[in-house]
C-alpha cells in the first residue's frame, strides 16, 4: 500500500499567498530599478551636456557660439564668463596676459534652471586697461 500526500485547502492557499507576495516584491524591486535607471540616464545626459558646453567655451572663449549639435536637445544650455566672486581681499586676478574669470554654464528647461556649474579659469585678456 502506498502512502498518499494530500494537501489541505488551507495549505494550498497559504502557499499561493506566499508565492504572490514574493512575485509582487520582485516586480516592485524591478519597477524601482527601472525608475532609478531612467533618473540616472537623465542625470548623465545633463552632465554630458554641461561638460560639453564647458569644454567648448574653454576652448573657443567667450566669442565661441555653442554648437547645438553637441547637446541632447532636452534643455537649453547657456554659458557666460563673469568676474570671480567671493575672492579674498588683495587677490590678484591678472597673471601676465591672462585674467581670472568664472565660467558659468547653465541648463534650463521652461525657464527654470536645472543645474548650474561655476568654473574658475584663466582667460586671455584682450585689453589690459581694466583690472
Amino acid at each position: 500500500m502506498t502512502k498518499r500526500n494530500d494537501f489541505t485547502l488551507l495549505e494550498v492557499l497559504v502557499a499561493m499567498v506566499i508565492l504572490t507576495l514574493g512575485a509582487g516584491g520582485l516586480l516592485w524591486q524591478l519597477a524601482l530599478a527601472a525608475n532609478r535607471a531612467g533618473h540616472n540616464a537623465r542625470t548623465w545626459a545633463l552632465t554630458h551636456d554641461l561638460t560639453a558646453a564647458a569644454e567648448w567655451l574653454l576652448l573657443y572663449g567667450q566669442d565661441g557660439r555653442l554648437d547645438d549639435t553637441l547637446f541632447t536637445g532636452e534643455w537649453q544650455i547657456s554659458g557666460r564668463f563673469e568676474l570671480p566672486q567671493r575672492l579674498p581681499e588683495n587677490t590678484e586676478t591678472l597673471f601676465g596676459t591672462r585674467r581670472l574669470r568664472t565660467l558659468v554654464v547653465e541648463a534650463r528647461r521652461d525657464g527654470a534652471v536645472l543645474d548650474s556649474w561655476q568654473l574658475d579659469c584663466w582667460q586671455e585678456e584682450r585689453s589690459h586697461a581694466q583690472r
